[in-house]
């Protein structure tokens, strides 16, 4: 077969598959029940509480919902070794996240929740290099954390 037509198939394959599917995304603002009025961070990691909020602040205002909420938010970040060599090296560590969320809403309904994740990584021996790695997870489970606080409010 001629490499156009096998290309022009696969195209209208993938057109007719993914046009039948009935994909709706998680995070569809028209899904939304609610608003966050503000958002406050009590303490915890800068690197955490900065992801957090570039996640969050796309869901203030965002439409004239009946549901408003309060956030304060707090988070902590710890760094364990989990294994070491012979000589007492650090070979691998475990980074853990956890944020915990108070939300108040307009109905004075309280929602208070912990949310924690944690991530295993091999050591480096560029000290450099461990720190963008460990910087590169803590984003990650900070952007995970988000999606489970954005999830935890559309549910309530």
């Amino acid at each position: 077969m001629n490499i156009k037509k096998i290309f022009t198939l696969l195209l209208v394959t993938l057109f007719v598959l993914l046009s039948a599917c009935g994909y709706q995304p998680i995070f569809s603002k028209k899904q939304l029940n609610f608003n966050i009025k503000s958002i406050t961070f009590s303490s915890g990691d800068v690197r955490i509480n900065k992801t957090l909020n570039q996640k969050l602040r796309r869901y203030i205002n965002s439409e004239n919902n009946n549901i408003y909420y309060d956030l304060i938010i707090n988070s902590n970040k710890l760094i364990n070794v989990t294994s070491r060599d012979s000589k007492g090296k650090a070979q691998t560590y475990r980074a853990e996240i956890t944020v915990n969320i108070i939300a108040t809403n307009n109905k004075n309904q309280i929602i208070n929740k912990e949310f924690k994740l944690s991530n295993n990584y091999n050591s480096e021996s560029n000290s450099t290099r461990l720190k963008e790695i460990e910087n590169k997870i803590t984003n990650n489970l900070s952007t995970i954390i988000s999606d489970q606080i954005i999830l935890a409010l559309m549910n309530k």
